[in-house]
């Protein structure tokens, strides 16, 4: 099996300054981030009011409903663009103006539950829960014969999008410096008992050079001259230890083999380790498909994949995720703008980047 690990937007990894964007889903803890600025700064430029600094993360919620669950994330990411914003600074260079956004978050997959607003009061916010995205639609998967989607676990996947952008002490020749942070389709898990965060700019591609499958019913394909890349899916593994994964997809039409590989979560570098590997080129035919699923000491689970003959979320948004407890689950992140993946990133970097 090949693989092509990617660092995604490699060349957008590194702070940008004098006004531009910066890094799009920084990763690491806290500690591991830098504390300099790489600029280089006079300290005779008059100094103004740094903007003040300490980063408050909320506490996990011991009991989760959607919404409980949406606003912890959305107050951890809105804390994590502070942080970063923050540690770009210096002591000959503070940070003078700060700007983080209202974090956005949905609920992707979860045990079920209905949000009844039960002791929901606490974020003070109002919002009342539009249900979006806070559960299985079943319009592009199902759990076949499944009761429960997430089997014992008691938590949710979600996915969430927060930016900000700083400015540093102007330099003696007026001109400033800006930092920016575009931490957009985040994906997390979240229980009572655990809080995985898995951005979007470190994952490996795998199988680049396959060729996608086809259907013998000439109207389910694409048209060859059609730029649409062919459906991916997006493999997630939220549990402690690296996970094995055996990925089975059929053709429901008519029984045809698509896919069968076996998928092993690793570590690039010591400090580095890859929860989000991507399959490519599955496929260009529109249908329905049977996803099945099998994880090494863990559970499986066969699902329904339906890809509509128009362009959508299901060619590019459809996961599977490995839980904690080993259980494998598998949805479709139906988002657009800012929580929506950066599809076809694999299939990008394949032209140019793919030589075995």
């Amino acid at each position: 099996m090949e693989r092509r690990p990617f660092l995604a937007a490699a060349a957008a990894a590194l702070p940008t300054f004098a006004g531009c964007t910066g890094p799009t889903g920084l990763s690491g803890t806290p500690a591991d981030r830098p504390t300099d600025s790489p600029v280089d700064r006079s300290t005779d430029t008059p100094t103004r009011t740094a903007v003040p600094g300490g980063v408050s993360y909320p506490d996990r919620p011991e009991e989760l409903t959607p919404r409980r669950a949406r606003r912890f994330v959305e107050r951890h990411e809105e804390a994590y663009v502070r942080e970063d914003l923050l540690a770009a600074g210096s002591a000959g260079s503070p940070v003078v103006e700060l700007s983080v956004e209202d974090a956005e978050a949905v609920v992707v997959h979860g045990t079920g539950d209905a949000d009844d607003g039960t002791g929901d009061a606490d974020d003070g916010t109002g919002d009342a829960d539009d249900g979006t995205g806070d559960a299985d639609d079943g319009t592009d998967t199902d759990a076949g014969t499944d009761a429960d989607l997430n089997g014992d676990d008691d938590g949710y996947v979600l996915v969430s999008a927060c930016g900000g952008d700083a400015r540093f002490q102007e330099a003696p020749d007026g001109s400033g410096g800006g930092y920016g942070v575009n931490n957009y389709g985040v994906t997390h898990y979240l229980s009572p008992d655990e809080h995985v965060r898995v951005v979007y700019n470190g994952f490996a591609c795998e199988n680049t050079r396959r060729e996608p499958y086809r259907s013998t019913s000439p109207a389910r394909n694409r048209d060859p001259s059609s730029t649409a890349a062919p459906a991916e899916l997006q493999l997630f593994d939220f549990g402690d230890a690296p996970a094995r994964v055996r990925l089975g997809v059929t053709d429901a039409a008519g029984g045809g083999l698509v896919l069968r590989d076996a998928y092993a979560f690793y570590k690039a570098e010591p400090d580095h380790r890859f929860r989000l590997l991507v399959q490519s080129r599955v496929t260009v035919a529109a249908g329905r498909y049977r996803i099945h699923v099998d994880v090494e000491g863990g559970g499986s689970r066969t699902a329904s994949w339906v890809l509509p003959d128009r362009d959508g979320p299901a060619w590019w948004g459809t996961c599977v995720a490995v839980l904690p407890d080993g259980e494998p689950v598998v949805y479709t992140v139906d988002a657009d703008g800012r929580l929506s993946f950066d599809g076809r990133t694999c299939e990008r970097l394949r032209g140019g980047t793919d030589d075995g």
